[in-house]
């Protein structure tokens, strides 16, 4: 009996399945929240996992403040995705981590004074985020992670964008415990978790954010550090989804943080509206 492949939402700026050299299908979902940054690719990747990969800045790359996170993550829910994967560039706060290294990290410090949620302000709902990564997924993952000899386990730190925090700010952050800097992963890392999925957060080392005076983060080296490491990055996040498999977790269901009459309303997960090619 074959078993129901693991259907992984992922959440990144890239073309996977141009980047992984794999067919993929066009899908367009509807979501009460309006549309999701992009259309969906759908992508088998052996008889184990689907992915379905939403570009988080679409197409023309909006800014952060633009993206809307409530039709990405519920998009993916409506596909029956059992988890969801952010995929980002960071900066390294922590000496642990280099430029060029593929990180699987497992906490997050929200440093953002903005917030979103499925949840009204009449709302008497409380989703735990502790751990953010659930036990059977980070045992997957610090498997997977051994296999292909990338770090796993570290905090990312989410601040405001569009700048660059300051070295006071950054300094700031190691003291707390922050060891990686992102400006894109929250709130969706949040909202997954509000709509009952498991979250994982897998990013690519850009820099060292204000670490090396002789090379601060910028721009320029941003891009330029993703252009040399972009191929590597899409390997190993290919072989980080190749060896997951189907699991049972209780972050599938949240009824123990949302109100009966909530959960009634969410509606079914279901098969996206349209299908198209992906050219």
């Amino acid at each position: 009996m074959v078993e129901k492949p693991l259907s992984v939402g992922v959440i990144g700026g890239g073309a996977l399945a141009t980047q992984w050299g794999l067919p993929s299908e066009l899908l367009d979902v509807e979501t009460p929240h309006g549309e999701p940054s992009s259309r969906i690719s759908k992508i088998a990747i052996g008889e184990q996992v689907s992915v379905f990969a939403i570009l988080r800045h679409g197409e023309q790359h909006a800014r952060g403040a633009e993206i809307n996170h409530r039709a990405n993550v519920e998009a993916l829910r409506r596909l029956g995705c059992d988890l969801v994967i952010s995929v980002s560039l960071a900066g390294a706060i922590s000496g642990r981590f280099d430029t060029g290294m593929t990180v699987i990290y497992d906490d997050v410090l929200d440093f953002r004074r903005s917030t979103q949620s499925f949840f009204g302000p009449r709302d008497a709902c409380h989703v735990s985020m502790s751990p953010m990564v659930c036990p059977p997924l980070a045992a997957q993952l610090s498997r997977v992670a051994a296999g292909l000899e990338l770090p796993y386990g570290g905090t990312m730190v989410v601040m405001e964008g569009p700048r660059f925090s300051t070295r006071a700010e950054s300094k700031m952050y190691a003291a707390v415990g922050g060891e990686l800097i992102c400006q894109t992963i929250a709130p969706e890392c949040f909202l997954v978790r509000e709509r009952g999925m498991c979250w994982a957060g897998v990013c690519l080392v850009t820099d060292r954010d204000t670490r090396d005076p002789a090379h601060p983060v910028s721009t320029p080296l941003i891009f330029a550090n993703l252009d040399r490491f972009r191929a590597r990055n899409a390997r190993n996040l290919l072989g980080i989804l190749s060896g997951l498999r189907p699991y049972d977790c209780p972050c599938r269901s949240a009824e123990h943080a949302v109100p009966k009459d909530l959960t009634e309303g969410l509606g079914p997960r279901r098969p996206p509206s349209r299908e198209g090619d992906d050219s």
